[in-house]
């Protein structure tokens, strides 16, 4: 078999880098699917831990997210704010998010669970408003920043759309913080209202199918390229 091939010099470098920058982005995103499957694991696995003491685990450096912690101190119930929600079967409604105060004096935010917008006051769910000394068992959870398109708070009344943090605690004038939350864990409330242990491991994982995408793309150009060239006349391929 004989092949003859004259390639356009400047089409050549250009399809090469092209192509050689889809396989960089194709290997990339095969990098990030092995990382994300190492977050994916180590979140269930913390999920799934017993429960450490919060200065433990700061004692470690950064509070990992998702880590089961113990906390003890006190609810303040006249803080009490509200993170916008839908839950699937259980409807619209709101996180219930609550100061709490560690026995060090430092403030964290507790994620107490989920009611449904009827129940949004508390004066409709008394019996689950903890008084005194208490111990929550629950989740680390890190801050999220409003999105672009994210609504901004309703202070009028206490609804944010965001888990901000920093946000939520200057709105209740918390100092000194410690600026995690923690979700508790699905524990009954008195009354069965906040309803706990509502966080959900939430990771995408599409980066096997971006990877397949970018090395797809790649083949598709190099095809492009030749047979462009054989109808050009500068690849032949006989006898």
């Amino acid at each position: 078999m004989k092949i003859s091939f004259q390639p356009l010099p400047i089409l050549t470098i250009v399809s090469l880098m092209t192509i050689g920058l889809m396989i960089w982005l194709g290997q990339w995103q095969m990098q990030r699917l092995h990382w994300k499957l190492d977050l994916i694991a180590a979140a269930t696995q913390a999920q799934n831990a017993e429960p450490q003491t919060l200065g433990d685990l700061l004692g470690q450096g950064a509070a990992p997210e998702y880590r089961r912690v113990y906390i003890d101190g006190r609810f303040d119930n006249t803080g009490e704010i509200y993170l916008f929600t839908s839950k699937g079967s259980l409807g619209v409604g709101y996180q219930v998010i609550t100061p709490f105060q560690l026995t060090d004096g430092r403030w964290l935010l507790v994620d107490r669970g989920f009611v449904p917008e009827a129940l949004k006051e508390p004066a409709k769910r008394i019996e689950g408003q903890l008084e005194g000394q208490q111990r929550v068992v629950g989740l680390v959870r890190h801050t999220v920043k409003p999105g672009l398109f994210t609504p901004k708070p309703d202070t009028a009344t206490r609804v944010w759309y965001s888990r901000d943090f920093d946000d939520m605690a200057g709105f209740l004038e918390l100092t000194p913080t410690i600026g995690l939350f923690v979700d508790a864990d699905n524990r009954p409330n008195s009354g069965g209202y906040p309803l706990g242990g509502q966080t959900i491991l939430t990771f995408t994982n599409n980066h096997f199918g971006y990877a397949l995408t970018w090395f797809g793309m790649a083949l598709v150009l190099l095809v492009i390229y030749f047979v462009f060239h054989h109808r050009m006349g500068r690849l032949k391929i006989g006898n």
